[in-house]
């Protein structure tokens, strides 16, 4: 199954959210959306699962118009649209029937999820008793209950510790080997890279990247060198901006990250490293961060 984004558009009054926007997720497989601040991303996934209608544009599973009666879709409903006050058993069951399945199924399914992720007490407890961590779970729970086909969350690892964070990217897995579609956004780059096979990266309301993350990688020259100096990275990082040898240079952590113009400026710069002493340095493809950062504007 292939769901398709194609020439999407969507504005908020004056504000155009999303300009000719195509996408496209196969089944079995996890795809991140990546932006920054307002690139799009939450538009897309309320899009993509019907909660949300575009100005323009066609979405279609398979070639053909999707059909939300055939397709199960999945999302982490916004906080808003809930009642604070019911018991999460009780919010669960209003949208069981909202969805045509048995409010006793979905329940089952609920807790189990929830006792995955050690927050089974949460079912029978009010939504604005619950610390911010447990609603995550909650809301995880809630986009789960029904075994979706197509599954889009949103920042979902936002909010959880490392532990839960690796349940969730268990769930995730388990959901791509189950044949399902997993769509997700994403501002934290580590937590995904296990498990997504196929990244987007928007840039006001577009697509500028797609593809699968090894595709990506190998697409960018091995221009970069990381220089870990002995002491001062920021000096070494101001120094380096000055070559013309280096067409960019970025300090990350202790380390500097230098863009080279050419392989044979390499000697010339670590030479002006050498003043700062060199723990150590390594020519290799750009991380996910480093494309992120360059695709969607920030470098």
């Amino acid at each position: 199954m292939t769901l398709e984004l194609k020439r999407i558009t969507k504005s908020y009054g004056a504000k155009k959210a999303l300009s000719g926007f195509s996408f496209a997720a196969e089944s079995g497989s996890a795809t991140v959306l990546l932006g920054r601040n307002g690139a799009g991303k939450t538009t897309v996934l309320k899009i993509a699962t019907g909660a949300l209608a575009p100005d323009s544009g066609e979405i279609l599973i398979d070639g053909k118009p999707l059909d939300r009666n055939t397709v199960k879709l999945g999302n982490i409903p916004d906080e808003r649209e809930l009642a604070p006050r019911l018991k999460v058993s009780e919010v669960l069951s209003g949208m069981a029937k909202l969805k045509g399945i048995p409010a006793r199924r979905a329940l089952e399914s609920a807790a189990c999820l929830l006792r995955r992720m050690d927050a089974e007490q949460c079912l029978y407890q009010k939504l604005e008793s619950l610390s911010k961590g447990n609603q995550k779970k909650v809301m995880l729970a809630l986009a789960l209950a029904d075994d979706p086909d197509i599954l889009t969350l949103d920042e979902p690892f936002v909010g959880l510790d490392p532990i839960n964070q690796s349940l969730l990217k268990n769930m995730i897995e388990e959901r791509v080997k189950a044949g399902k579609t997993v769509i997700f956004s994403s501002q934290q780059m580590p937590p995904f890279e296990e498990v997504c096979s196929n990244i987007c990266i928007l840039r006001n309301g577009e697509s500028v990247l797609q593809g699968t993350l090894s595709e990506i990688k190998k697409s960018y020259p091995r221009d970069l060198l990381r220089i870990v100096p002995e002491s001062c990275a920021e000096s070494l990082a101001l120094k380096l901006r000055a070559m013309p040898q280096a067409a960019v240079v970025r300090q990350e952590g202790p380390a500097v990250l230098v863009r080279l113009l050419s392989p044979s400026c390499k000697a010339d710069v670590l030479a002006a490293a050498v003043d700062f002493g060199i723990d150590s340095f390594s020519m290799g493809e750009p991380s996910l961060a480093q494309i992120f950062m360059e695709a969607a504007g920030a470098m």
